[in-house]
This record gives C-alpha cells, structure tokens and sequence, in this order.
C-alpha cells in the first residue's frame, strides 16, 4: 500500500510558517516574504536595543561595582547598543 504523505508534509509546512502554493499532489512551496524577514530582523535589533538600554538604566541604579566588574559590563552594554543604533541607521538609510 503506497502512502500519500503529501498531506501530512502540507500540515507540517504551515505548522512552520511555510506557505503553501497548492495543496495536492503537485504542492507548489513559496517561501515567506522577504520583506516579512525583514521585519522580524528590524524589529530584533530595536527590542534587542531597549533590552539592553533597560539593563543599562537597572545597573546604574546598583550601589555596588563589584571590583570593576559591573563598570566593564557596562561599558560592553553601551558599546552593544552603540552597534544596535548603528544598524538601526543603516537598516533605514537602506529602505529595510
């Protein structure tokens, strides 16, 4: 007995986020938009962004600087942004 697993493949494809042409036997696969990935990553980089500007704000709120340590982190946290903003700007000067 020959199995059709075309449905089961159709299931699993939109339970991904695949779109699907048709479904059939003859199922045409269309990949997601490219701008709909682009979004999702915009929208990554500006979370990622306000993440670490909320953790920045919460550390320097602490009394202590445990040996430097929280001073090094810090700073790593304000150079992450830095970049974040950085590719905010290109992301918008390039029409993403």
């Amino acid at each position: 007995m020959k199995i059709n697993h075309t449905p089961l493949l159709a299931v699993a494809m939109l339970a991904t986020g695949i779109g699907i042409g048709a479904v059939g036997s003859q199922s045409i696969v269309a990949p997601a938009s490219a701008q709909s990935f682009q979004q999702r990553s915009n929208w990554s980089v500006w979370h990622a962004r306000h993440e670490i500007e909320h953790e920045i704000s919460l550390l320097s709120g602490d009394a202590r600087d445990y040996g430097g340590h929280k001073a090094a982190a810090m700073n790593d946290l304000q150079a992450a942004r830095g970049e974040l903003l950085t590719a905010e700007r290109f992301a918008r000067d390039h029409g993403y």
